[in-house]
């Protein structure tokens, strides 16, 4: 957020109002801090902050640091990335049977259901096309403002 964004925005209330767009951008900017507030558990929108935060890695950022860091997982990675091995994994995840791992994942990531449209999953992968209600996440019109489509996680390693 620009500082004439936090300017117009703090001085909403002596005459910015009266501009319909500063007033819904303010909102919605004040929308969107919270909206990460909430999606981070943090106090503050400071990405520094957020990032020295200790993190207990899960099984599968477990997983992915091994096969990325460690000798034996660098030799296996070849072998799982070929094209026969990714299609059966994903025939896997969009088999009904793969449903049965959403409950685990949005409870070790913290998902908060309550954001998108309540529907069955057919698949694990089906999990991921949910719909987000549109007053949980709306679209800040400033052009100032970088709008990301997605939630994620983005894991890096260093392959040396």
């Amino acid at each position: 957020m620009t500082d004439t964004t936090t300017a117009a925005a703090a001085g909403a209330g002596e005459g910015a109002a009266k501009d319909p767009v500063t007033a819904a951008n303010a909102a919605c900017e004040a929308a969107t801090r919270e909206t990460i507030r909430k999606n981070t558990n943090a106090a503050t929108c400071d990405p520094a902050a957020e990032a020295s935060k200790p993190q207990k890695p899960d099984a599968q950022e477990r997983f992915l640091r091994w096969l990325y860091t460690s000798v034996p997982g660098r030799a296996l990675l070849p072998l799982i990335t070929r094209p026969f091995i990714t299609k059966l994994g994903g025939a896997v995840m969009n088999s009904a049977l793969s449903k049965h791992a959403i409950p685990g994942f949005i409870r070790n990531n913290n998902i908060d259901m309550s954001d998108f449209e309540e529907r069955p999953y057919r698949s694990y992968n089906d999990f991921f096309t949910r719909k987000i209600l549109p007053s949980k996440r709306p679209i800040c019109t400033n052009e100032n403002t970088l709008i990301s489509p997605c939630d994620a996680l983005l894991s890096a390693y260093s392959i040396e």
